[in-house]
């Protein structure tokens, strides 16, 4: 049994303990014991395998003075060695919060992950490594804990993806860059509504992924998916200006998607993938389109440095509002490259055709796209490069009563710098940079585009 008298400037524990415990034959008896007379005990008590005459001790100690995060912490070891992580890690998250040195708090940040390993709680245990980052007392045992994160995401089902963003554009809602409404090879001359025109303010997305592993082994990976993606905006003046009646609501935008997926490697440098998903969109915040998606996909390694796949997909979607299905097929094809000097390539090539009752659906697109990215951190940052192109053609493409002579022909470049800044590393999130500008072409002005952004995300750096 302990117990606690009343504290002088120089703090003492009183135990009442059963001195066998601890190797001697007398009768119990109480000992009072400085402070650190019985943290010492403590420790020794841990070291001979006692948890439970630690605990006590540990308790004693917090009687004294209920925020001494170093008992706490011993409650968290002798938890643990008596089998039972559960209920260690509430005094290990204790330990971690009263913790008055930065040494301290690492220690304990990282003791609840091991904790959260014991118990099966993955996530939490890479939250706790994470943590245990921001109070790193030798820069050196950083990649230890990276490598120790990315093991820890290996044993977990669950795996969660983020990214934010928040960027001001010159056209959120992809509108044409002139007022006028012109079709090449028709002499009519109209006017396009301020809606319909580009409208510039602030943009800001979230795009969550969630997978959970059902079941696996060397050879395959079965997996469910979420994602969610949603996009706000808030307009400018000028734009409300030019569209009174467009509000920030009619541009907002979700999308949800819970999907299955498989992959497969019968032979090693290759890779059969296949997966099946259903999507829901809102526009607007009212529904606005619902698909159904099946994938598969072929990956073979090619050499020591490079790789190429090919993957195909049917969609079928149906639109809320009564507009005809649209039957969607897409074939793709990627090579990726990785340099001596850790610096990747990668080349996609895409055809698209999508048929429907509807006639302006029907279309078909060719794109490409080429990606750089740097294997080293040039100075602060680490810089990716992206430029692509496309053709997509409407062939019945009508406007009102006009058919569009030869039908609708859009041509688009794009290219993007995307600065990640490794040197402001927060708990293995870093700040990145990402400059965009899109520029289309098209015989009905209405889809003459061009955009810029400048966009502030957050991303992690493993």
């Amino acid at each position: 049994m302990l117990s606690v008298p009343a504290f002088k400037p120089m703090r003492r524990v009183a135990l009442a303990a059963t001195l066998c415990l601890v190797g001697w034959t007398a009768t119990a008896e109480e000992i009072r014991l400085s402070t650190a007379q019985a943290r010492h005990l403590a420790l020794d008590a841990l070291r001979t395998n006692q948890p439970a005459f630690a605990i006590q001790l540990a308790e004693g100690l917090l009687k004294a003075d209920p925020r001494n995060g170093e008992a706490h912490l011993i409650i968290a070891r002798a938890r643990q060695q008596m089998r039972q992580p559960d209920r260690a890690r509430r005094p290990a998250r204790l330990a971690f919060d009263l913790a008055q040195s930065s040494e301290g708090k690492f220690r304990a940040a990282q003791f609840a992950a091991r904790l959260a390993v014991e118990d099966k709680s993955h996530v939490a245990a890479q939250a706790w490594l994470r943590r245990s980052l921001l109070y790193l007392p030798d820069p050196s045992n950083r990649a230890q804990i990276v490598a120790d994160y990315k093991r820890v995401r290996r044993m977990s089902p669950w795996k969660l993806s983020l990214q934010t963003s928040l960027a001001p554009s010159d056209n959120l809602n992809n509108g044409a860059d002139s007022p006028y409404s012109l079709i090449d090879g028709v002499p009519a001359v109209g006017f396009l509504s301020g809606s319909a025109q580009a409208l510039s303010g602030l943009r800001a997305t979230a795009d969550v992924g969630l997978s959970y592993r059902l079941d696996h082994s060397k050879s395959h990976l079965t997996q469910a998916t979420f994602r969610y993606y949603g996009q706000r905006v808030d307009l400018s003046d000028e734009a409300r200006a030019l569209a009174p009646d467009t509000t920030n609501a009619d541009l907002a935008f979700d999308y949800i998607e819970i999907g299955l997926t498989e992959s497969r490697s019968p032979k090693q440098g290759r890779q059969w993938s296949y997966g099946l998903s259903f999507g829901q969109s809102w526009s607007a915040k009212q529904p606005y389109q619902q698909s159904l998606r099946a994938v598969l996909g072929h990956r073979a390694k090619l050499s020591e440095h490079g790789a190429a796949s090919l993957t195909g997909q049917i969609e079928k979607l149906r639109y809320d509002n009564g507009l005809p299905d649209v039957t969607g097929f897409a074939l793709q094809g990627s090579w990726s490259y990785e340099t001596q000097a850790k610096a990747s390539w990668a080349l996609s090539l895409s055809l698209k055709q999508a048929e429907s009752d509807n006639r302006n659906s029907r279309n078909q697109k060719a794109s490409a796209n080429l990606t750089w990215t740097s294997g080293r951190p040039i100075g602060p940052v680490t810089p990716t490069a992206a430029l692509g192109a496309s053709y997509q053609r409407y062939p019945d493409y009508t406007i009102g009563f006009i058919a569009v002579p030869g039908g609708r022909e859009d041509r688009s470049v794009f290219g993007q710098l995307e600065i990640t800044m490794q040197s402001l590393d927060y708990g293995g999130f870093v700040p990145s940079l990402t400059v965009q500008a899109r520029r289309t072409t098209s015989n009905v002005s209405r889809f003459e585009t061009r955009e810029t952004t400048v966009s502030l995300g957050i991303k992690s750096s493993f």
